[in-house]
């Protein structure tokens, strides 16, 4: 997953600030990960060197909830009155 840093003031276009890139195969389903994230100008270009910061966030993964669930429902369909 990408994740895009943006400076939007509300008065001219929104400025990027650096992304980050996380891993989904290194999320556990359904626990919240805290991740610190190094921001970057480019994922592709890894030459430059000037420090861009960090950005905290809190990350969960639930896609395999919802894929297992909506097999659950397509093999066990629920009759609603």
């Amino acid at each position: 997953m990408v994740v895009k840093i943006y400076d939007d003031e509300g008065i001219q276009a929104a400025e990027l600030l650096g992304c980050a890139q996380v891993k989904l195969n290194e999320l556990e389903p359904g626990k919240v990960k805290d991740l610190w994230l190094k921001l970057v100008k480019d994922l592709e270009v890894q030459r430059d060197n000037k420090n861009r910061g960090q950005v905290r966030t809190l990350v969960t993964s639930l896609w395999k909830y919802i894929i297992m669930k909506t097999l659950r429902d397509l093999l066990h369909p629920r009759v609603i009155p």
